[in-house]
Order: C-alpha cells, then structure tokens, then sequence
C-alpha cells in the first residue's frame, strides 16, 4: 500500500498511473493495452510527469531498447525526441510514438472514441485492426511503448515515492 499522505496531487496521480500502466502492460489484453494508450498520454502528452519532475528536476532518458538488451554505448533522447522517434507499426509502416500514443488515446478507445479524419490516421487504424492474425500490432506497439516508459521513469519514480 502506498503512502500517500505526504504527496501533492499530481505526485500521487503519477505514482498510481505507474502503477497502472505497469498492470496493463503485462497483462498483453489488447483492450488493457489500447487503455494504457490513456495512460501514456497523461504521463507524456499531458505534461504529468513535467509537473511532477518540476520539483525534482530529474533529468529524464528515453530509450528505445529496454535495459536488458540495451548497448552501453546507446545514446538517452529527451522526451520530445523519443515522441518523434518512428516505430515501425507493421512492415514498411512507420508512425511516431506520439501518432501511436494520440491515435489509441483519441480513436482507438485508449481515452476517447473517434473516427479518423486524415489518411494516415486511417491508415495506422487500418494496421492495428486488419493486422495478420499472427502478429497483433496494437498490442506490440503499445506494450513496447509502455515498457520503455516505465523504464525512463523509474528513477523519478523512486525520488517520488522516497521524497526526493
């Protein structure tokens, strides 16, 4: 159980969506994954952990290779640079981690429920639903995404939870 009585709110909101998005992103449910769409986008889009680090002032590293098979000599990219980096939905199909968190989030049911308005939304919904059977691309997407978030955040994460 956490201790929250010694937390702001936006420290306890990000601790407890950490908590969250670790549980949805080991569950590998599509629908506990499209939901952890919302949760990176509060962490990430939203500016929580920003709130949360101003106190802090923890320098963030992003990564796009977990730990374990992370090289030693790998460079860290900053929040921005990791939201613009390109992930390969499917084949030849690249999108930004931002286009993959706000088209779950906005379209997808992550938060909301859209319908794509411009060809490349159409197009990455198309991925994630007509996807061979054999390889659920929502579902990598997303618990990659989630997973290398949940990576760069442990640090703070921990200045959080121990006051700092």
């Amino acid at each position: 159980m956490m201790n929250t009585t010694r937390l702001n709110k936006y420290e306890e909101l990000f601790l407890l969506s950490l908590k969250d998005l670790r549980e949805k992103a080991n569950s590998n449910n599509r629908y506990q994954l499209i939901k952890a769409s919302g949760l990176l986008r509060l962490l990430l889009l939203d500016g929580l952990i920003d709130r949360v680090n101003s106190s802090y002032r923890f320098k963030l590293k992003f990564y796009l290779t977990l730990k374990k098979f992370r090289r030693e000599d790998q460079p860290a990219l900053t929040l921005q640079k990791f939201l613009a980096e390109e992930w390969k939905a499917y084949r030849e199909h690249c999108y930004s981690v931002k286009e993959i968190i706000q088209t779950s989030a906005h379209l997808m049911g992550g938060v909301h429920l859209g319908e794509p308005k411009s060809k490349k939304e159409i197009d990455l919904i198309g991925i994630f639903d007509y996807r061979p059977i054999t390889f659920d691309t929502i579902k990598s997407s997303l618990r990659g995404i989630s997973l290398l978030t949940i990576e760069a955040l442990e640090d703070l994460e921990s200045r959080v939870t121990n006051g700092g």
